[in-house]
């Protein structure tokens, strides 16, 4: 039984405290403490993100013939592989649409939900303009030389889609690309 993360005690956290630790965890080595059954006292152990990762991508279907269903519960390192890799498991570009379902995905990795908008938006398009003090204005467009999915997209989006999961959605809405579909993030 998983008792502590970084000296946290796990049982006095609600739902959506536990999530955010353990989305903490998957970035950066953690400190556990386990309690095993039929010992009296705490077992240290540290984990290494590569040891806590799961995959970012856990549900992969047809809908119906020609339409897939994707869903990204995060954004990792290689989720934007992952995506690929289940897209290409359906068909690849022999689909006629995707649902990218985004619902719950509280974000994670800018560069992995940039990497995600761009299978689906040409080179040179628009990902995201941002403006900092001090720093004038930074724009991120598609890189060069990709090759983007073309068929129909629907992304689902709710009130649990948070940071790379709205830029995705918005990538895909500003640009016309597909219909985003869900409840207000």
């Amino acid at each position: 039984e998983m008792v502590m993360i970084n000296g946290i005690v796990l049982s006095g956290l609600d739902i959506e405290q536990l999530v955010q630790l353990l989305g903490m965890a998957r970035q950066q080595a953690v400190q556990l403490q386990i309690r095993r059954v039929g010992t009296a006292g705490l077992l240290p152990l540290t984990m290494a993100p590569a040891e806590l990762q799961s995959p970012s991508v856990d549900r992969i279907f047809m809908l119906r013939p020609g339409i897939g269903h994707v869903r990204a519960n995060s954004f990792d390192a290689g989720t934007a592989k992952e995506i690929r890799g289940a897209i290409e498991k359906l068909g690849g570009n022999k689909l006629h649409g995707l649902v990218l379902d985004l619902r719950g995905n509280p974000g994670g990795v800018l560069s992995a939900a940039l990497e995600t908008a761009a299978l689906f938006l040409p080179p040179g398009t628009r990902l995201i303009s941002a403006r900092g003090r001090g720093k004038g204005t930074q724009e991120i467009d598609v890189p060069a030389g990709g090759t983007p999915y073309e068929f129909k997209l629907a992304v689902l989006i709710d009130a649990k889609s948070a940071s790379g999961s709205e830029i995705v959605a918005g990538a895909v809405q500003d640009n016309d690309r597909g219909f985003v579909v869900g409840d207000t993030s």
